[in-house]
């Protein structure tokens, strides 16, 4: 039992040397004193009309009109997927007719709830009358 004790202290002694080492390693500001400013960021960017903060060789319009490309390519990807799932969930929705499940429309009154009684508004809430959907088969 003496030993388990004193492995255990020594466990949480070497636990939180290592936690207290971990804090202290990062010293100095982690954010850069030099650097663009945020007016020469937004000036490389184009929106300004200013490119005398330019840098990178790369940067040119015909980069900023790849990704609208890109982007519009991604847009019109998205459109087809949306498209093809509205088309199938229809023609599952033609297929197989729900069962009528009711639901039940619930007023709760304004009242005081928890060890607090923190006063909670009036609402509505609606809850199914069976806990599941059900399907009818196709020629049900």
């Amino acid at each position: 039992m003496r030993k388990q004790s004193i492995q255990m202290f020594i466990i949480i002694w070497i636990s939180v040397l290592v936690s207290l080492t971990g804090c202290s390693a990062l010293r100095g500001n982690v954010v850069p004193k030099t650097g663009p400013t945020m007016e020469q960021v937004y000036d490389r960017l184009g929106n300004s009309g200013d490119s005398k903060f330019v840098t990178d060789s790369s940067f040119s319009v015909n980069n900023l009109n790849g990704l609208a490309r890109f982007r519009a390519q991604q847009q019109n990807k998205k459109n087809q997927r949306t498209e093809l799932l509205n088309a199938s969930s229809s023609a599952m929705n033609q297929a197989f007719h729900k069962v009528p499940n009711p639901e039940l429309r619930l007023y709760v009154y304004p009242h005081l709830a928890g060890p607090d009684q923190l006063p909670v508004p009036g609402y509505f809430t609606v809850f199914n009358v069976y806990t599941r959907d059900h399907y009818l088969l196709p020629n049900e």
